[in-house]
């Protein structure tokens, strides 16, 4: 049977060390922000893939309120944002990264990860995000030149969901401003090193390096992925780390002399990349019994 995305090396060979013991990251110069071209907007060669040899502050408190999320911690959300929002982030960068919860966690997550740090006040004012319209180019820059073989894959698997991972995650969510592709890379990965997803990791670990992701960065979000979720087994972690391996090895073949520029996702439409219209107000006279009062239930 055909992977769903990519064939993956051999996983035989020598296990990786598993600690996870680590010093205080020193501050370093933030990854470019730039996550969205227009078609009038500059070309991707204007940009850097230049990253850290491992994960900067700012990337790191991402991505654990990324994988709080994910593991439905919601109370311990509001000290991880903090702790993003001292480390450097900012309000706009946190609900990025909340919004970029259904690519791998669904929406029920990303709305309750949302409701808490709205609640505490974390996530600053609204900002716009790409919704309707053509979908943003993210699909091609993830998958490059194997966009088309991953879509056949996909299709054959069930059509409605093919089209809605394509035009709808990738086009509008992937595509949202907010984050620049190495961030979203790293909360992916993150995601499928400990979801036993392993077609899918060594997809991700490929456009992850190209995009300019050291090694040294991506296993090291691997591994804070398995910290965050003690429950996963050490060979899965190693398996995990495995496979990052071997799309290491391809990268480098692929590209002997150097990586390409770090791209950023062009949107056809930029009136698509907008805050939505608020709803109509609300008529509640009549409807009263559609609202549950819990409140005599809650624990005081």
């Amino acid at each position: 049977m055909h992977s769903l995305i990519w064939a993956r090396p051999s996983l035989q060979g020598a296990v990786c060390s598993t600690s996870l013991a680590r010093t205080i990251l020193q501050p370093w110069q933030r990854a470019e922000q730039g996550t969205m071209r227009t078609n009038s907007s500059t070309s991707a060669a204007d940009q850097t893939n230049a990253y850290p040899q491992n994960l900067t502050q700012q990337d790191e408190q991402l991505l654990r309120v990324f994988l709080t999320a994910c593991h439905y911690r919601w109370k311990e959300l509001p000290v991880r944002a903090q702790a993003a929002l001292d480390a450097g982030c900012t309000s706009a960068q946190l609900r990025a990264t909340v919004r970029h919860l259904p690519i791998v966690a669904g929406y029920a997550p990303c709305l309750a990860a949302a409701k808490a740090l709205h609640a505490s006040g974390h996530l600053g004012e609204d900002t716009p995000g790409k919704m309707g319209g053509p979908p943003g180019n993210a699909f091609e820059l993830v998958y490059a030149k194997v966009r088309d073989r991953v879509w056949q894959n996909l299709y054959q698997v069930d059509s409605y969901i093919s089209e809605a991972i394509r035009i709808h995650a990738y086009g509008d969510i992937y595509s949202s401003p907010g984050l620049n592709l190495q961030q979203k890379q790293i909360f992916i990965i993150g995601f499928l090193g400990t979801a036993d997803m392993h077609d899918e990791l060594f997809g991700h670990c490929l456009a992850a390096l190209r995009f300019g992701v050291p090694q040294a960065a991506c296993e090291y979000t691997i591994r804070t992925a398995f910290q965050m979720d003690p429950s996963k087994p050490e060979a899965l972690q190693r398996r995990a780390v495995k496979i990052l391996a071997g799309a290491s090895r391809k990268v480098k073949q692929n590209f002997p002399d150097g990586l390409p520029p770090l791209p950023s996702v062009t949107i056809p439409d930029p009136e698509s990349v907008r805050r939505s219209s608020p709803p109509p107000e609300a008529n509640l006279d009549g409807a009263g019994h559609l609202v549950q009062d819990d409140s005599e239930d809650r624990p005081s």
